[in-house]
């Protein structure tokens, strides 16, 4: 886990109860619907060996074995009061921006899949698209499926690419790829975040190419950013902020950053990106370090005091770039003007 390029997802606790007779998945053939107590069980076990209270709990999966039964899951590990999850669910709790958001996606397989999300609202930017155009390619899995899509029109078009990675897709699909110098304007760029917050403020950074993204992002006239749905947030942070730096004297730099986050009232210490236990370098030769901001609260502030550091490059914060969003939920796609 620790050569991945996130930090390790961490299971704090884990519990399993069983039904009556041991089945493992009761049925509709019980004495009474209102309750799971082998989920009560496991609940109990889960909250006294991790620490944690429902009220630590940003998000939670329920395997929908039986659709109805996530009901009384949501009551027994304590969300809600007993009979109070139809109301739990009715005023939006476990919507996106809610409570508790849980993916309608159940154990069954139905709705849309991360994948099939990043596919739909690729396509959906590709419609965009003119010919003649000059057009920025963003780099990311839910950017290679724009360019794919754009591919698959056929247009005569021109791309400027953010990323060594992305200038291969496109011209391995036959796409012409040309320098940013070599495009006086960029007419549109279609690229991907990590977080979309209130306003369309943005962090991205998580391909390591967030320099050139965002020497493509202000020279185009328009951007759009497409994600899934996950990426949408109420508050920007939660995804570890990408800040690129010289690779001279990086840990120095590091040292600055933590201070500059200090200031700004995160208590984060930023952490290397690597891979292969190697440090990541970029296209342009640089290294990345990750601050796990949890919560920013003043992102202008933030990006300024980054920005002004020595061995500061840039910074994953976009502000004030992207005219929309296109996001792909289940429903279908959604555009957020700024």
């Amino acid at each position: 886990a620790r050569d991945l390029r996130q930090p390790p997802v961490v299971v704090e606790a884990a519990a399993q109860g069983m039904a009556d007779g041991q089945q493992m998945m009761r049925s509709y053939f019980r004495d009474s619907l209102t309750a799971l107590p082998e989920m009560a069980t496991c609940a109990r076990q889960i909250w006294e060996t991790s620490g944690l209270t429902p009220d630590d709990v940003r998000t939670a999966v329920f395997y929908d074995h039986f659709t109805p039964f996530v009901l009384p899951q949501i009551e027994e590990f304590g969300f809600c009061g007993r009979g109070e999850a139809r109301h739990f669910i009715a005023d939006g709790n476990i919507e996106l921006g809610g409570r508790l958001p849980i993916p309608q996606a159940g154990g069954e397989g139905s709705g849309m899949s991360v994948e099939d999300q990043k596919r739909a609202a690729g396509e959906a930017a590709a419609e965009l698209i003119e010919a003649g155009m000059t057009v920025g390619l963003g780099t990311g899995t839910t950017a290679a499926w724009f360019v794919r899509a754009l591919a698959a029109r056929s247009l005569k078009v021109r791309g400027v690419a953010t990323s060594k990675a992305t200038a291969a897709l496109a011209r391995g699909l036959g796409i012409e790829v040309i320098a940013l110098d070599a495009a006086p304007v960029i007419d549109l760029t279609i690229d991907g975040a990590d977080e979309i917050g209130p306003g369309l403020a943005l962090i991205k950074g998580a391909g390591a190419a967030l320099l050139r993204e965002k020497l493509v992002w202000q020279a185009s006239r328009r951007c759009v950013v497409i994600a899934d749905a996950s990426k949408r947030v109420a508050r920007l942070g939660a995804f570890p902020l990408p800040i690129e730096v010289v690779a001279f004297g990086h840990a120095t730099t590091a040292a600055r950053i933590h201070q500059a986050l200090r200031e700004c009232g995160i208590d984060a210490a930023p952490v290397l990106r690597e891979a292969a236990r190697a440090p990541v370098v970029t296209d342009s030769g640089n290294l990345i370090y990750d601050a796990p901001c949890g919560a920013i609260e003043a992102p202008q502030t933030l990006a300024t005091a980054l920005k002004g550091l020595t061995g500061v490059i840039d910074h994953g914060l976009f502000l004030g770039l992207a005219d929309r969003a296109l996001i792909a939920t289940d429903a279908g796609v959604t555009a957020l003007d700024a």
